[in-house]
C-alpha cells in the first residue's frame, strides 16, 4: 500500500518521464554530477517509473565514475545519454534516455565562471549589514547528524555558475531557486513525517534512517518550481491541517533552510559582511513571508543538532505531543542531510566568484 496521497491504494499511472540527479567520482578522484531523465513510451505508476530512472541513475553513475578525469566529461552529455543507456536493463517502455547539466563538484576541479542567463531582479529596499543574532563569527553549528547519500536530492542542477565580481544581489537572485526548492523539500518531509508518525503511528530508531531517504521524491520540475510540482499534495495537507498550521510548518522549513545557505557560507570562508547580505537579501526574495529570518536565530543559537530543533518545533506548531519527537527526528535526518551537498556547492561558486558586498 501507498503512504502518499494519504493512503490511496491504487496509484494513478500518470508519469511520463522522471529524473535523477546523480553524483560521481572520477578515477582521480574528482566528483562531477549531472541530471539524467528517462522518457517513457507511456505514462507509468510513480513507482514503475522509479525503478527504471534508478537503473538509469546506477548507470550513469558507472559511465561518470569511468572516467579518467572530470575535464573529460564536460560537454559529453550526449555520450553519456548513450552509453547510460546501454548500461540500463532492456526496458520496451524506454522512449529515450537524456543527461543534461554535467558539472564539476570537488573543490579540485578548476572552473571558469560563466554569466548567467537572467537578469537580476530589480532593487529592493535596501539589505542590511547587520548579521542575524548570534553572529556570524561564532562557530559552524554541526549539521545533521547523517551525510547524504541518496541520489535523489534536491540538487543545483544547473552549470551555469556565478559571473566573477557579481554583487550581492546577482549572487542572491542566483539562489532564490535553489532557497525556494529547498524549502518546499523539507515541509513535504516535515508532513510526510506527519503522515508516518502521528497518523500512522510509526515509531522508528535511528537504524531506520537509511531507509528513509527516498521520503520526499526528486523535482522533475524547473528549478524553482517543485512547490508547483507538488501543489496536490499540499493541498491536500493544507485541507487538513488547517492554513495556520501551514504556514507555520512552511517557515521553520524556510528558517531551516536559511541556517544552511548560513552555515555553508561560513563554512566555504565567504566574508561575514557579505554572507549576511546575501542571507537578507536571497531570503527576502525566495520567500514571501518575514519569518524565515526572523526564526533563524533560534537554530543559530541551539548548540545541538538543528534537526532537534526543528523536529521539536514541528510537533509545537501541530499540537503533537513530544513523546513522538524521538521518531520525528528520525524522519527529518535523512531529508536535511540530502540539502547540505546543494549548499556547499552553491557556497563554493560564490567564494569562487569574489562576490563583494
Amino acid at each position: 500500500m501507498r503512504f502518499w496521497p494519504f493512503g490511496k491504494d491504487k496509484e494513478p499511472k500518470d508519469v511520463e518521464f522522471v529524473s535523477r540527479v546523480v553524483s560521481g567520482t572520477t578515477r582521480d578522484g574528482s566528483i562531477v554530477r549531472a541530471k539524467v531523465t528517462v522518457s517513457l513510451q507511456e505514462a507509468l505508476t510513480s513507482r514503475g517509473a522509479d525503478e527504471i530512472v534508478d537503473d538509469a541513475a546506477r548507470g550513469l553513475a558507472a559511465a561518470l565514475s569511468s572516467a579518467e578525469e572530470p575535464n573529460a566529461l564536460v560537454g559529453q552529455e550526449a555520450v553519456l545519454a548513450r552509453d547510460t543507456l546501454a548500461r540500463m536493463k532492456p526496458r520496451q517502455e524506454v522512449r529515450g534516455v537524456d543527461v543534461v547539466a554535467l558539472h564539476i563538484v570537488s573543490e579540485s576541479a578548476i572552473l571558469t565562471p560563466r554569466p548567467i542567463s537572467s537578469n537580476p531582479p530589480a532593487a529592493h529596499a535596501p539589505i542590511s549589514s547587520r548579521p542575524p543574532s548570534g553572529g556570524s563569527s561564532r562557530p559552524s553549528p554541526p549539521g545533521p547528524r547523517r551525510p547524504s547519500s541518496s541520489s535523489q536530492m534536491l540538487a543545483v542542477r544547473d552549470s551555469r555558475l556565478i559571473p566573477e565580481g557579481a554583487s550581492v544581489e546577482t549572487a542572491a537572485y542566483a539562489i532564490v531557486p535553489l532557497l525556494r526548492d529547498a524549502s518546499t523539500r523539507v515541509l513535504v518531509g516535515i508532513l510526510r513525517a506527519c503522515d508516518l508518525v502521528i497518523v500512522r503511528g510509526m515509531r522508528l530508531d535511528s537504524s531506520s534512517s537509511d531507509d528513509l531517504g527516498d521520503l520526499v521524491p526528486a523535482s522533475t520540475a524547473a528549478p524553482g518550481r517543485f512547490a508547483d510540482e507538488r501543489r496536490d499534495e499540499l493541498s491536500r495537507w493544507e485541507d487538513k491541517l488547517g492554513r495556520r498550521k501551514i504556514d507555520g510548518l512552511r517557515t521553520e522549513a524556510s528558517a531551516i533552510v536559511c541556517y544552511f545557505l548560513h552555515t555553508s557560507l561560513t563554512r566555504a570562508d565567504v566574508e561575514s559582511k557579505v554572507s549576511t547580505a546575501l542571507l537578507e537579501a536571497a531570503a527576502h526574495s525566495a520567500f514571501e513571508e518575514e519569518g524565515p529570518l526572523s526564526e533563524l536565530p533560534r537554530y543559530l543559537g541551539h548548540a545541538g543538532d538543528p534537526t532537534d530543533e526543528l523536529a521539536a518545533k514541528v510537533l509545537s506548531v501541530l499540537k503533537e505531543s513530544s513523546d513522538v519527537l524521538g521518531s520525528f527526528t528520525v524522519m527529518l535526518t535523512p531529508v536535511l542531510a540530502s540539502l547540505q551537498e546543494d549548499f556547499a556547492f552553491a557556497s563554493r561558486q560564490i567564494k569562487l566568484s569574489g562576490v563583494k558586498a
